[in-house]
């Protein structure tokens, strides 16, 4: 039986001691993966072969959170222990949970939002989820607008 990603996120910064929000870099460090950035395809890449593991960050990303939020979501397949594939490419659209319809994209991502800053007392401050939601909510509303946009033309 699978626990929902969260758990899995909470599971890992409980194991390493962590609170508030995280380095992903260094909780990576700490597993023993290594990460680099690389010319790619996609976004990211886990790589798992002979307890040999590797993050490939995509060098065209620039924003800095969405390198974080990448480098999360990679981790979470590695921790998570029913995403077992020795590769996991993941797209642009695939870190994005409100573009890509593949489970396993949406439990890493699942798992990177809680990972990095969860919810709760150590996690995002209560002033900050209002802020979220509103974000949630304008992001679903753009992509209706853009879903119409796209049957117009």
């Amino acid at each position: 039986m699978s626990l929902p990603p969260f758990h899995y996120a909470r599971e890992l910064r409980f194991q390493l001691k962590l609170s508030g929000p995280v380095d992903p870099w260094e909780v990576a460090d700490r597993l023993q993966i290594k990460i680099s950035e690389e010319p790619l395809d996609a976004d990211g890449y886990l790589l798992q072969r002979n307890n040999n593991t590797r993050i490939l960050i995509s060098k065209k990303i620039e924003y800095e959170p969405r390198k974080r939020f990448t480098v999360a979501h990679e981790i979470g397949h590695f921790y998570i222990p029913h995403h077992q594939a020795e590769i996991f490419r993941c797209l642009p659209k695939d870190l994005q949970s409100f573009r890509t319809n593949k489970k396993i994209e949406n439990e890493a991502n699942e798992f990177a939002a809680e990972f990095l800053l969860p919810y709760g007392e150590d996690g995002i401050p209560e002033e900050w989820r209002e802020k979220i939601a509103m974000r949630e909510r304008i992001e679903t509303l753009a992509e209706k607008i853009f879903a119409l946009a796209l049957q117009c033309s």
